[in-house]
Order: structure tokens, then sequence, then C-alpha cells
């Protein structure tokens, strides 16, 4: 089956695992599902077996919804979008991804644009990304390389690795916070914390832009 260029794949299940992967062409193909085409050219897909995998092209608009079922992308997509409540999630590559989970493990290799991840207590990785935000609970960020960064966790460490002239803040109340940028870059820093550590292993300048806050957890700016 061939789908359009801007091309819309919707699959919704409820413990299905889901294995789709973006490739050239403009070919979409299907197994373990049922496939509707809408009159608008987007395509919905019903799992009709424990696992649905999905081979679509690289340009396709991807919304994946499941309640416990694990997800996986690979490959590249246009952008993707992923709702579940506690099953993990694996993206290698997309220009935008937007994931919304409750308990599950999210790990991002890149966005071209921008990641958006919203958990509770699972484990958020990005490898590298223009724009990053993060709201969690109890997780633990990680993020790799951003230009921007915007982290917000409860009890979670949080780590960022930023280049030379990032924007980049970071909240947590008992997790720490650890940004990093390349080796001689300056920063401008608004570090604030009520009872962790703070240090800075940083020049003060213009370049990056860092603003840290938390209630209990240590600080620390270093480069790489």
């Amino acid at each position: 089956m061939q789908v359009g260029t801007s091309a819309v794949v919707r699959v919704s299940g409820r413990s299905t695992r889901v294995e789709l992967r973006g490739t050239p062409g403009d070919d979409l193909n299907v197994e373990g599902g049922d496939v509707v085409v809408r009159d608008d050219g987007s395509v919905d897909i019903t799992p009709s077996r424990s696992t649905v995998r999905i081979t679509c092209p690289e340009h396709t608009h991807v919304v994946l919804s499941t309640a416990s079922g694990n997800v996986s992308v690979s490959g590249h997509v246009a952008d993707v979008k992923v709702i579940t409540i506690s099953g993990s999630v694996d993206i290698e590559r997309a220009v935008d991804a937007d994931v919304r989970t409750a308990s599950g493990r999210v790990a991002i290799g890149a966005c071209v644009h921008t990641c958006r991840v919203v958990t509770k207590s699972g484990r958020v990785s990005v490898g590298r990304a223009h724009d990053v935000g993060v709201s969690a609970a109890s997780a633990r960020v990680e993020v790799g390389l951003a230009t921007v960064a915007a982290v917000q966790t409860v009890s979670g460490a949080v780590t960022v690795g930023c280049d030379a002239f990032a924007r980049v803040t970071a909240r947590s109340m008992s997790g720490k916070v650890d940004i990093t940028l390349p080796e001689g870059s300056p920063a401008t820093m608004r570090l604030s914390s009520r009872s962790g550590t703070i240090r800075r292993d940083v020049p003060d300048g213009e370049g990056a832009t860092l603003e840290v806050q938390t209630t209990s957890g240590a600080i620390r700016v270093a480069s790489r």
C-alpha cells in the first residue's frame, strides 16, 4: 500500500506491542493489524495480534496509543506521538517526538527539532535534540546534547549536556542536577539550592544561559 507525503498513521491498542520502522519510499506494510484508510488519506491500524509490525515511509506522521504494550520506533519518521500508561517507549530518530506515559521507560535517540516527554516514574533518556522538554515526577532524566532544554522533576536526578550557546532551565526538588558544556565554554549561570551543594567548574561569561533550581539536590556545572 502506498501513502502520501503527509500521511498520518494511527495505531490504537491495549496490551499490544507496537514495532514501527520508518524507511525511504512510499510503501506501508502492516503485519498483525487491520488497516482502514480514511477519506483524508490517513490510516488507522487496529492490532489483531499481540504484536503489530509496521513499515512506513520516513515522512509519515505517527500516532501510537497503547495501555501497557511496549512501543519501538526504528529508522526515521517525520514526527511521532506516543501515549501509553506503563509500556516502555524506544524511538531511534524523528523530526519531532512527543511521549506521554505514566511509568514506562522512555529512550529517544535523536530529534531534529523538538522532543517532549511527560512521565511520572519512568527513566527518560534523550541522546540528541535541538529543543528538549521533560516533565517528570520521580524519573531520572538524561539528555546527551541539546541547544534548548527545559527539565522539571520532583525527585529524579537530571543530567544535561548542552552546546556552547545553549539555554537550559532545570528544576528539581530533591534530585541532583549535572550540566556539562564544551571545554572552555563560558556561561551565564543562575544556580540556586536551599540545602544542596553548588559547584561551578566553568567560567562566567557570554555563552550558554543556565538557570537551575533545587530544594535539597546538589548542582554541578562542568566542562566535558
